[in-house]
């Protein structure tokens, strides 16, 4: 028989977990619970013919929490686990579910509050976190990160892992890493590369049958990849805030600039620093272009914005990943501070009409907004982040017909 994963989806919409849970059905099949290790064609990796190895049956968004405790009822919650092990684990996961997704599953499967409750365990450094110190950050009925826990402790392994071919386990690796996604993950696992190392020591190698080099931004990604898999701290957070305001303040008192994502939300870590930047000049989306460029054009915003950050030490002309006339991406850190971590910033330019739809579509979070989203097209209306405006007849892809966008001076009114 082949085993295959079932969703049973338990979210509450705005409150709640957000976690799926699962449980598994049977279908049938020749090759049951079993997982080919064989060499794949080349690329296709091969990541949807993966039989899953598990075999424990769930019909609770609990059930591996409970095999815990019915284990072990009156230790389970002290026992613990390496730090690393845990936070390489799930990172390896979310990648391997990003390549090859469970059915109508979360985007990270659940990895990513379980990668944030880790971390938060061991902000001062601890090498092992305890069931406990994971629980008190993360919901009893992600089971998906639950039984990944539960295979650890039991056998010490993550079956899911152990059964890739070195090429596919290349290719997790690699979609891990900022700017590559599944196809070039791919398509370096299948030209012979198997480690980050491996893309990094001859930058100017040609890979594959499309003789295909590492790009510039690729390679900076490669350079900081160690870094750029960790969560930034509130507290790092809220001074790169106040050298970034003390920076616009200098460069152009008009500046105005809100962190937007889980800082906004108020959470303890973020994944990388969403910068949503506006200035009286810039009222509406049609003042700037979206193609990227090497060099922008001097007096333009974006320019501005980005020379003032690179005054005070917070930008460098070569840790930029992309830039465009709105929107900067790049790496970060605090200067004149020993030992400071690199940080992914996404630096947005928005139009003061879009405002409001601008910093809530960019606080989210992502259930609130698809909610939002689907309530606007029910009432015959697209919502995004630059606007609300009627839905134009005729189109399968949500338009906005022009000239009926809704302007509003609040993110409250957005839900009024």
């Amino acid at each position: 028989m082949t085993t295959h994963f079932i969703p049973i989806v338990r979210r509450a919409v705005l409150s709640g977990p957000r976690i799926a849970s699962w449980r598994y059905k049977s279908t049938g099949g020749a090759n049951s619970n079993r997982i080919s290790t064989k060499k794949t064609k080349p690329r296709q990796l091969g990541f949807n013919d993966l039989d899953e190895v598990s075999t424990l049956q769930s019909n609770s968004p609990t059930f591996h929490l409970d095999q815990l405790k019915q284990e072990d009822s009156s230790g389970y919650i002290h026992r613990t686990l390496p730090t690393s092990k845990l936070l390489e684990t799930f990172r390896e996961m979310m990648s391997l579910r990003s390549l090859n997704p469970l059915p109508n599953a979360p985007r990270d499967h659940g990895f990513k509050p379980a990668l944030k409750a880790v971390e938060l365990a061991a902000l001062d450094g601890q090498d092992s976190v305890s069931i406990s110190e994971i629980l008190a950050n993360l919901s009893p009925e992600n089971d998906i990160v639950w039984g990944v826990i539960y295979q650890l402790l039991k056998h010490g392994l993550t079956p899911e892992i152990d059964a890739l071919n070195d090429e596919q386990r290349a290719a997790v690796l690699f979609n891990r890493v900022h700017g590559f996604g599944r196809v070039k993950a791919q398509y370096f696992a299948n030209a012979g590369a198997r480690t980050v190392d491996d893309l990094l020591v001859d930058p100017d190698r040609q890979w594959g049958e499309k003789a295909r080099k590492i790009s510039p931004a690729e390679l900076l990604a490669l350079q900081h990849f160690a870094e750029m898999e960790l969560m930034v701290p509130r507290n790092e957070i809220e001074q790169l805030r106040t050298l970034i305001d003390s920076a616009f303040k200098k460069a152009d008192p008009q500046l105005s600039f809100e962190i937007v994502g889980s800082f906004r939300r108020g959470e303890a870590l973020s994944s990388d620093i969403d910068v949503v930047v506006w200035h009286p000049s810039y009222t509406c989306r049609e003042a700037a272009t979206t193609k990227s460029k090497k060099k922008l054009e001097p007096d333009s915003l974006i320019s501005r914005v980005k020379q003032a950050l690179c005054s005070a030490g917070l930008l460098n002309e070569h840790m930029i990943f992309s830039q465009g006339e709105r929107k900067i991406m790049a790496l970060t850190q605090l200067p004149n501070s020993t030992g400071s971590v690199h940080r992914q910033i996404d630096i947005r330019l928005c139009p003061t009409t879009s405002l409001p739809y601008m910093l809530l579509g960019n606080t989210g979070d992502d259930e609130l907004m698809k909610y939002l989203r689907v309530r606007a097209l029910e009432k015959g209306w697209v919502l995004n982040e630059y606007g609300m405006a009627k839905r134009l007849r005729g189109h399968t892809i949500p338009t906005m017909e022009e000239g009926s966008g809704i302007v509003v001076s609040s993110e409250k009114e957005i839900f009024d």
